[in-house]
């Protein structure tokens, strides 16, 4: 609009210039006696007003190309955040012509070979890719037509070959003001609303298997107790009866237990316990367990007698078991399973082989997907929540690894899990502190490295008893500093246990961080020591040097300075020597013979 009112103001002042020197030429035409001064003035005045009119004309044309410029440059920036919105937009007139559409609009809907010019264009191409093109197109030229300024809303679903299906919404609305040829202009957005699509099935998914998975053990549960309650059955029956009330049960606690991993794990609350397991013992006591159970042939391959890996025992157990339980479950009757393990310096993998049904192409990519089951009528008969993979893959992830597969079209599938791989810590001549609290960790370390120990951190008791499982007395550690509440199976009292178990290991220092009170049921121990609350470089400095020079036919527990210390070690069957009182502990002189100190 400034750009035209400037256009005006231009032409008006062209105007007078023209209506100006018509006045000035009629002079000469008119008998008039002008002297020579006189038109020397009007001459000057005259081509003053000319130049003046010339000078401010260069001035508005100035401003016009400023102002073009300016539009241009709010034309270019407007495009510009069309094309890098993630909908698919285009802007048509009230005839159907498309007048602008972005990039993303020609790539969502494989336009990008094709000039469309128009929206029944547009639809017509859409036929191959979305059974509803009819319905669009009529439903566009019904809102053009009716020239309605309110909005129109379709959705349609796009497949394509090779391709997850998506799904969008189609939201249209007028430009008010904006005229294109003195024709409407009308904006049309192209939402996708596939994720919300997914989560819309994955609920009414969920909502099926959740009332077919309970109703049908429930039913039979429901079923047999009925009979052993009101009818007479046979001793034999009435076995096999309890049976399957007994495996519908372990069948809904399993679904149950899925539904709670799930919610733990989308709640980033589920709880990993990683320490060194031994895979080998583990497999062995998994596929005897099945072997026992089901009566099934699985045949179990092991590249190394020994093979260590960091996971959660329970965790990987409950992998293992489910890629099993699926390898039979789609497996030909009697027909054999292979797990065979691989080993190299960085990873163990394990191989479960079936020779089953496999799993069509089109289901590889969705596998893994919450709640998502192959549709397949044989599947279906077999049960199952999908779940059972997605958790598994979950869990794999969390310990470090992968969960992967390939698989043929009835000829079967392998499931392979790989994992990282375990090496022993050497703990020859080291101070090792066993704690699983990094800080603490991190302070004991830089004490150490301040007055010259090696160091080596372990996280929890079983590194620790696999590492003395692996030292012989001339490469045993020089002291071990222990929490005695180490979370696990082990914890630290285990620790305490394996250096009375391994000959040549009674004599190695231990220090304690722990009061006596979470001690537990200590008395099957050598008791060793108790917590001084002020840990500092030369109170560690002072326990080792005392905890060196120290003959080591005894037991020394160091406390704080209370009396009742004593009557609770005589309570728990401790033989107590002598007691002697520092300035800041107690130092306790146990029988055992067995040196343990605590700071």
């Amino acid at each position: 609009m400034r750009i035209k009112s400037i256009q005006a103001s231009t032409r008006l002042i062209t105007l007078l210039c023209i209506l100006l020197l018509f006045g000035v030429s009629s002079l000469f035409f008119w008998e008039i006696t002008i002297s020579t001064s006189g038109l020397q003035v009007i001459g000057l005045g005259f081509f003053s007003l000319i130049a003046y009119l010339l000078i401010n004309n260069s001035k508005q044309d100035k401003v016009v190309l400023t102002l073009k410029d300016e539009l241009n440059q709010e034309k270019k920036r407007a495009r510009r955040i069309m094309e890098s919105t993630q909908e698919s937009i285009l802007i048509a007139d009230k005839m159907g012509n498309i007048q602008y559409s972005n990039s993303n609009f020609k790539s969502c809907f494989k336009l990008e070979d094709k000039v469309v010019t128009t929206l029944k264009a547009f639809c017509e191409d859409m036929r191959i890719y979305c059974t509803e093109s009819d319905s669009l197109q009529e439903s566009i030229s019904k809102y053009l037509t009716n020239d309605s300024s309110g909005s129109l809303t379709f959705q349609f679903k796009f497949s394509s070959a090779n391709e997850e299906d998506q799904y969008f919404e189609l939201n249209a609305t007028k430009i008010e003001g904006e005229i294109i040829n003195s024709i409407p202009a009308y904006l049309f957005v192209f939402r996708d609303r596939s994720e919300g699509e997914k989560v819309l099935q994955m609920k009414n998914e969920l909502i099926s298997i959740v009332s077919h998975e309970l109703k049908t053990p429930l039913s039979s549960i429901l079923g047999f107790v009925e009979i052993l309650l009101y009818r007479e059955v046979s001793a034999d029956k009435r076995k096999k009866y309890h049976q399957t009330i007994y495996n519908e049960a372990i069948r809904l606690s399993d679904l149950i237990n899925d539904f709670l991993d799930l919610q733990r794990m989308e709640a980033g609350q589920q709880k990993y316990y990683i320490t060194p397991l031994a895979l080998d013992i583990l497999l062995a006591e998994i596929v005897e367990q099945w072997t026992e159970k089901q009566g099934c042939h699985i045949q179990l391959q092991l590249q190394a007698k020994t093979i260590l890996v960091r996971a959660d025992e329970n965790r990987l157990r409950q992998v293992l078991n489910h890629l099993i339980n699926n390898a039979l479950k789609y497996s030909p009757d009697n027909e054999n399973i292979q797990i065979i393990v691989e080993l190299d310096q960085k990873n163990v993998s394990i191989h479960i082989h079936d020779r089953g049904i496999g799993i069509p192409d089109e289901a590889k990519s969705k596998l893994f997907t919450k709640f998502y089951r192959v549709d397949n009528s044989d599947r279906r008969q077999m049960g199952g929540t999908g779940l059972g993979l997605a958790i598994c893959k979950e869990i794999v992830e969390k310990l470090g690894g992968q969960l992967s597969f390939t698989s043929v079209l009835g000829e079967g599938s392998i499931f392979s899990v790989e994992l990282p791989a375990y090496e022993v810590v050497d703990l020859h001549q080291k101070m090792v502190v066993v704690r699983d609290n990094d800080t603490i960790a991190q302070f004991m370390f830089n004490s150490f490295t301040q007055l010259n120990f090696p160091f080596v951190h372990l996280d929890t008791p079983e590194e620790c008893i696999l590492a003395l499982e692996h030292c012989n007395p001339d490469n045993r550690p020089a002291m071990i500093f222990l929490d005695l509440n180490l979370q696990g199976l082990n914890s630290g009292w285990g620790i305490l246990d394996k250096l009375h178990e391994i000959s040549g290991f009674i004599e190695v220092p231990v220090i304690i961080f722990r009061s006596l009170e979470t001690f537990g049921d200590s008395n099957e121990f050598e008791i060793i020591a108790q917590l001084i609350k002020t840990i500092d470089t030369q109170a560690i400095a002072g326990s080792i040097s005392y905890m060196m020079n120290k003959p080591h036919q005894h037991t020394y527990l160091f406390s704080e300075r209370d009396v009742s210390i004593v009557s609770s070690l005589v309570l728990r069957g401790m033989n107590i020597k002598n007691v002697i009182a520092k300035p800041t502990y107690l130092e306790i002189e146990l029988v055992p013979k067995e040196t343990f100190s605590e700071i």
